[in-house]
C-alpha cells in the first residue's frame, strides 16, 4: 500500500495569501497527495475550502474536507484540516485544553484497510518546552485510547527547534520519528 501525504501550516490569512493561494492551489494539482494536513487554516476566509476546491477542480480528485476549528476566542480564526481522496470512516477531536489548541483524527480506509490520521499543532516554546511536552503527552494517550490496532499517521506542527533520543524519551514516543522531506520538497 503506498499513498502520498502532504502537510503544510497555511499560517491564516498572513503573509498574503492571496498571493499564496495559488502557488499552494498549483503544488498540489502538481503532487497529487491523496492525504493533505493543514495548520492554521483560516476560518473567516475559508481558505482549506478554497484549496480543496481548486484541487478538485485542477485534478478532478474528489477530495473530501475534515476541519476542526480551534477552541474560545480562536475558534472563529484559525483551525487544523485535512483532505483526502479516501473514503472517511469517522473523525474525532482533542482539545488540550492549553493555548485553545486542539488536534484532530480521521480514520480513512485504504485498500480496505484502516489508518488514523492525526492533525495538530503544538504551541510554540521559547526555551521552556514544558507546554509542547504536556501536549504531546496528552495527544499520545489520545492515540493509545483509540488504540485498536490501526496504524497512525502524526502530522502537524510540532515547533520543535531540535529533536534528539533525549526529547522523545522524555515523551515517550515509541516509534515516532521526524522524517527528512525529499529533496527539493522542503527548505
Amino acid at each position: 500500500m503506498q499513498f502520498r501525504v502532504v502537510m503544510l501550516n497555511l499560517e491564516q490569512d498572513h503573509k498574503r495569501w492571496s498571493d499564496r493561494h495559488p502557488l499552494i492551489s498549483a503544488e498540489i494539482a502538481a503532487l497529487k497527495p491523496d492525504v493533505i494536513a493543514f495548520n492554521e487554516v483560516s476560518v473567516p476566509l475559508q481558505t482549506a475550502k478554497l484549496l480543496r476546491d481548486a484541487a478538485i477542480a485542477a485534478t478532478g480528485i474528489p477530495y473530501k474536507l475534515v476541519q476542526q476549528t480551534r477552541v474560545n476566542g480562536l475558534s472563529k480564526m484559525e483551525g487544523e484540516a485535512l483532505l483526502t481522496r479516501f473514503p472517511i470512516v469517522e473523525t474525532g477531536n482533542l482539545d488540550y485544553q492549553a493555548r485553545d489548541i486542539v488536534a484532530l483524527v480521521a480514520r480513512l480506509e485504504i485498500e480496505e484497510r484502516p489508518i488514523d490520521v492525526y492533525v495538530t499543532h503544538l504551541y510554540m516554546s521559547r526555551g521552556d518546552d514544558s507546554l509542547r511536552l504536556f501536549q504531546v503527552q496528552q495527544l499520545l494517550a489520545w492515540i493509545d485510547s483509540r488504540a485498536d490496532g490501526t496504524p497512525s499517521i502524526v502530522c502537524g506542527d510540532f515547533n520543535a527547534t531540535r529533536v534528539s533520543k533525549g526529547d522523545l524519551s522524555k515523551c515517550s514516543m515509541r516509534t515516532l520519528l521526524p522524517l527528512p522531506a525529499p529533496d527539493g520538497l522542503c527548505s
